[in-house]
């Protein structure tokens, strides 16, 4: 897109560029710094096999068509900030700068399975290894204490020769048959090998494991879908309209959550949107994109919970300001006393005490039992009539 004309401005918020700290038109690229929209100007090197676009490294990031030499039509162009090579092909073109972000993040994870699976073999081998020259070591010792005892052949006529013989045949059969029966008992699992193979499966499976979770992931970055709404928008508006709108774009994991904040004053923000967490993350962007299997919560504004002080039946034959009072430490908000007037000689009900007490209609409640805020408690006492 041009922006390169008599007054320089953003096309697409409308910032006046020549107030951007930096901004220079004779660069012919610039980002606006107010929403971040890259711009670029008439005089623009654009390339004639791909035009209008434009190449960053994939190393530095720096703009690859601006470089001296630089030609669309050659296959990769080294860059000549960092010295990395770049492909220039059609499969290294992105509609956004957030599927090429996409993109480099899969590679980063197929390097990093790479990696991880080149040290588990590694590691693997070296332990296999390393036991095996601990335990051809430990044969030799064997050899060397077994050809220690002394033998010899009683019936021999020629010592010397018979000798030699004896020697050699109980020395092969002391380092075989020992090295035998030592590898047998050093493992549990003698039917499936030495300590060396169980090791390098365990670590196969393990390394199974993780790439199954690595190739779930990739296929969620693969097939991410944009929000379709930022984190400031969604703060403050209903939560279930944020709820509604979040799964018409295809989000099927989205939970609504109350925070339970409000205090009695605070009560009109009942419903709103506080925070929208997507993985460790409270801010986006509508163009952001996420795995459509993705958790995302709501977390949305809802009246405080209080506990009442006090048992239904504990309150009766108290004096009704006590009673009023304990509610209004507890946290209640919307505490009324009503006298009932049933008072006439004073003989069968004291005054002011409390006959029976209400929340929000609940005549028989426990202490510590929870209610809103806003939750009305009556209180009514015996008067004089």
């Amino acid at each position: 897109m041009s922006f390169w004309k008599d007054e320089h401005f953003c096309p697409k918020c409308g910032a006046t560029l020549e107030d951007q700290l930096g901004f220079d038109p004779d660069k012919g690229l610039w980002r606006c710094t107010e929403c971040g929209q890259e711009l670029y100007g008439d005089d623009f090197p654009e390339g004639t096999r791909f035009p209008g676009t434009i190449w960053r490294c994939d190393n530095c990031g720096a703009v690859l068509n601006t470089q001296y030499g630089f030609d669309d039509e050659e296959d990769e162009w080294e860059c000549t900030e960092c010295g990395h090579v770049n492909r220039i092909s059609e499969d290294e073109i992105y509609d956004s700068e957030e599927d090429w972000e996409a993109h480099k993040r899969a590679e980063r994870i197929g390097s990093f399975v790479s990696d991880m699976f080149s040290s588990f073999v590694v590691g693997a081998t070296s332990d296999s290894t390393d036991d095996d020259v601990d335990d051809d070591d430990d044969e030799d010792d064997d050899y060397d204490d077994y050809d220690s005892y002394d033998y010899y052949n009683e019936g021999s006529e020629n010592g010397d020769e018979d000798e030699s013989q004896v020697t050699t045949e109980r020395s092969s059969y002391g380092y075989s048959g020992y090295d035998s029966g030592s590898r047998v008992s050093s493992s549990p699992f003698g039917h499936l090998g030495s300590w060396d193979t169980i090791k390098l499966c365990f670590k196969v499976s393990v390394f199974c494991v993780i790439a199954l979770l690595v190739a779930a992931g990739f296929f969620g970055v693969t097939r991410a879908i944009p929000l379709g709404i930022s984190s400031d928008q969604a703060v403050g508006s209903q939560y279930g309209e944020i709820t509604d709108a979040l799964k018409m774009h295809g989000f099927s994991q989205v939970n609504a959550v109350a925070m339970d904040d409000l205090s009695y004053e605070h009560l009109n923000e009942e419903g709103m949107v506080a925070r929208i967490q997507i993985l460790w993350g409270c801010s986006f962007k509508e163009t952001t994109k996420y795995p459509s299997w993705l958790p995302i919560t709501v977390s949305y504004h809802t009246a405080k919970k209080v506990e009442a002080p006090l048992s239904s039946k504990e309150t009766k034959g108290m004096n009704y300001n006590d009673v009023a009072k304990a509610f209004e430490d507890a946290g209640f908000s919307v505490v009324t006393t009503q006298g009932k007037g049933d008072i006439i000689f004073g003989v069968l009900s004291k005054p002011d005490t409390v006959d029976s007490v209400s929340i929000d209609g609940d005549k028989r409640f426990s202490d510590g039992d929870s209610y809103r805020v806003d939750a009305e408690v009556l209180i009514t006492y015996h008067s004089k009539n």
